[in-house]
């Protein structure tokens, strides 16, 4: 692990002029020694805010865990109002309101457990040249680590703290091999070697120029799979006439669905066949938080777009022409199919591909069938977006996620003819420590 503080900026530095992101894992032995780490290493992170070649200010991040424990420079003791004020701490149970979010920095703290749905939703919401700090144990004692998240699985945490935690076993040697192939992007940093010391940070050379501070407009660029993506949407509005349309738009995180959409919108005001401001739009979702980026490309227009709750949006009485649906996989099948049921001549559900928004397979898997079977097949399109928007393709980071949780597990690595012929089957007994052995398998398994 580097012990100069220097290279730790230096890396920082590295990271945040590329299209990448980092992660700086801060290694402990218990959750103070952790906290109290950051908090020398806090300035590299938040003392250049003014300075191109560093990370800007951390006032947007997230922490998670941290409302426990905030340490304070001088102490390390317990104070609330202490150190991390710049960036509001995050209470793990609202972590569900930064889906659709873009963060620079994110800070999680293992030490409160390591939540999988709740880590992936962080670590996608960070954009390129962004950060993750990963506060936690020593790797090499993760599968014996008393995780607080494990305890949800079973009343016994005396039986839980006895086994051995595979799961944080396997997580530790991806990591371990992060540290081996991709360091330019994998910071491991032990909190005992920074403990006793004294981070001195000198001025930026290259301050930003401050003297103009009228925002100025946002230019939306779209990328080829976005601009095929409007058109469709666009044309199977038109198309429709008084007949509902459905449109399903699938998609990784940081592919840009809800800017996408909001982009759609927007480029309704400029449609001569249509009065785009006469259009009675509602987006909906499980936050509003959630659908920033949706309204984010027309803040400035005249498109009567409003934002709905779920179950608000069910009672409405109102005439809504064009229904987005964003985070559909985070709302019950139950409540989608309602959906279908409200008057309107567009529908758009918008979803992440992965597993961790709340629902699981349920919406790929049974909701789509249930649009095939109740929607005209000539008024149903199904689109994705593959090309990352939101950091660089073949992000470090991406591919942790994906290996680590298995989201990248949706084609079968099995050829299987139908009927099965009982008879030729084979039962095998696998235990727990096999598949966590062996990632084909743990693979197949999933």
């Amino acid at each position: 692990m580097l012990k100069e503080n220097n290279e730790i900026a230096d890396w920082c530095a590295g990271v945040a002029k590329s299209k990448y992101r980092g992660v700086l894992h801060i290694q402990a032995e218990d959750e103070a020694q952790a906290l109290l780490c950051l908090s020398r290493l806090w300035a590299l992170l938040d003392v250049n805010a003014d300075s191109q070649a560093r990370f800007p200010k951390a006032d947007s991040s997230s922490f998670v865990g941290l409302k426990f424990v905030a340490c304070t420079k001088e102490s390390g003791s317990k104070d609330s109002e202490g150190l991390f004020t710049s960036a509001p701490p995050l209470h793990i149970n609202q972590a569900r309101s930064n889906l659709g979010k873009t963060q620079k920095l994110v800070v999680f703290n293992m030490f409160q457990g390591l939540n999988p749905n709740i880590f992936a939703m962080l670590a996608g919401s960070i954009q390129g040249g962004g950060l993750l700090v990963l506060l936690s144990p020593l790797t090499a004692t993760w599968h014996l680590f008393d995780d607080p998240d494990y305890q949800k699985l079973t009343p016994d945490t005396d039986f839980i703290a006895d086994k051995e935690k595979l799961f944080l076993k396997r997580g530790a040697q991806l990591f371990e091999l992060l540290a081996l192939h991709k360091p330019q992007y994998y910071l491991p940093v032990s909190a005992s070697n920074l403990q006793a010391a004294s981070i001195t940070i000198e001025p930026s050379d290259n301050p930003l120029d401050t003297s103009d501070a009228t925002p100025k407009p946002v230019t939306w660029h779209t990328t080829q799979q976005q601009a095929q993506l409007i058109s469709q949407l666009t044309a199977q509005l038109f198309q429709a006439e008084h007949s509902l349309s459905c449109s399903v738009i699938e998609g990784a995180r940081g592919r840009g669905k809800s800017t996408c959409i909001g982009l759609y919108l927007s480029s309704l005001l400029k449609c001569e066949s249509r009065e785009g401001d006469s259009l009675n739009i509602v987006v909906t979702a499980i936050h509003r938080n959630a659908v920033e980026s949706v309204f984010s490309p027309f803040s400035q227009g005249h498109l009567n777009v409003r934002f709905m709750p779920i179950d608000e949006l069910l009672t409405s009485a109102d005439d809504i022409d064009i229904l987005v649906v964003d985070e559909a996989a985070a709302i019950s099948t139950q409540l989608l199919k309602k959906c279908l049921s409200l008057p309107r001549q567009q529908i758009i559900f918008s979803t992440t591909t992965a597993g961790y928004e709340g629902n699981g397979r349920g919406f790929s898997i049974r909701f789509t069938q249930y649009l095939k079977q109740h929607i005209d097949v000539e008024l149903l399109q199904f689109m994705s977006l593959n090309l990352p928007i939101r950091y660089a393709a073949n992000d470090m980071l991406e591919q942790l996620i994906d290996d680590w949780f298995l989201l990248d597990s949706s084609e079968s690595t099995l050829n299987i003819t139908l009927p099965l012929q009982l008879e030729a089957l084979n039962f095998v007994l696998v235990t727990q420590e096999q598949p966590s052995n062996n990632a084909l398998l743990l693979q197949r398994i999933f």
